[in-house]
């Protein structure tokens, strides 16, 4: 691969995973020579003093006054990516931008073009999703259930559970319809509906295409892992956890067990594949890797775009509508 002639990286923001991403991107050849946060935040004077080349600058602003970079990393909170990303463009050549982008699919719409920038759907890079694209990919047509549980924030002052389920599934859960479409393209809202008589529980809805048929789920506080579990009409591929790949073919019977009259049917796995994160974060070392690609100009068929964000989101208007 090409190096990188200006590897210098600043860092706006510093959300709780913001050094989970330095360390993927020093990795990568990134020379992290500065961090911007408002409110003087603790995590950035933290991150600045424990890395003693970067300088702490306590404003966006004041830091992009400083001289233009060749790229630019967005890790700020949700509610503040998009004017970020609005204030960086001037500054930076490439630009990384944590999910969702934006909460609002309009302003999404009005950046989409660009291909300067890289969304961090760091779940695309998981080894346990290029084996069920590639399932995926071998199959005529598939039937599939979605499921991922959210939890309300406990900080929130509001009480209205469908609202805050909305805003989680907006600002976390994004990550889950980027992947629908990154594994099986286009998808329609089919059917629609709110889980819940009295008490809200949660939504769901199937979607589809012409090579598919999903039925998803997501339910306030729901104690399961998020998975993802198609059918092939031969073979059943699982995320569960995302992190988690198996597929089965067929059933193992076991015959009952002395005091019981219950014959045991087990779904026969015959491969798996689990996601290694010894020193990185599950995605995070691929997903800087493939922004370094950017820079030197070498394409990706992985890589999120901001119309990969736009497509996600306008999913989730759809869905939520």
């Amino acid at each position: 691969m090409e190096s990188i002639l200006n590897n210098k990286l600043g860092i706006i923001g510093s959300s709780l995973i913001a050094e989970e991403h330095i360390l993927a991107f020093q990795e990568n050849d990134f020379d992290v020579t500065c961090i911007a946060s408002s409110n003087n935040s603790k995590t950035a004077h933290t991150l600045a003093k424990k890395y003693k080349s970067v300088k702490y600058f306590p404003s966006v602003p004041e830091m992009l006054q400083e001289g233009e970079y060749s790229s630019l990393a967005i890790l700020s909170s949700v509610e503040s990516l998009y004017s970020n990303l609005i204030k960086a463009l001037d500054y930076a050549d490439y630009i990384f931008i944590e999910k969702p982008v934006s909460l609002n699919t309009s302003e999404i719409n009005k950046i989409k073009s660009l291909r300067n920038v890289q969304v961090g759907f760091n779940r695309r890079y998981y080894s346990s999703v290029d084996k069920l694209r590639s399932f995926i990919e071998k199959a005529e047509f598939i039937t599939g259930n979605i499921n991922f549980p959210e939890e309300i924030s406990t900080t929130s002052k509001s009480t209205d559970k469908k609202k805050l389920h909305h805003e989680a599934i907006r600002k976390n859960s994004i990550h889950i319809f980027d992947l629908l479409s990154y594994l099986f393209g286009e998808l329609k809202v089919e059917y629609k509906k709110t889980i819940g008589n009295k008490e809200y529980i949660g939504v769901e809805a199937i979607l589809s295409n012409e090579i598919c048929n999903l039925y998803l789920s997501s339910s306030l506080n729901d104690p399961s892992n998020t998975s993802i579990s198609i059918f092939n009409g031969q073979k059943r591929a699982v995320l569960r956890p995302l992190e988690h790949y198996t597929e089965y073919e067929g059933f193992i019977v076991k015959d009952p067990e002395k005091g019981s009259k219950i014959r045991r049917y087990s779904p026969n796995a015959v491969s798996n594949n689990v996601v290694e994160a010894k020193k990185f974060k599950p995605g995070f070392y691929e997903q800087s890797l493939d922004f370094k690609k950017l820079l030197t100009g070498e394409d990706s068929l992985k890589r999120p775009t901001l119309e990969d964000s736009y497509i996600a989101s306008s999913l989730i208007d759809n869905l939520l509508s």
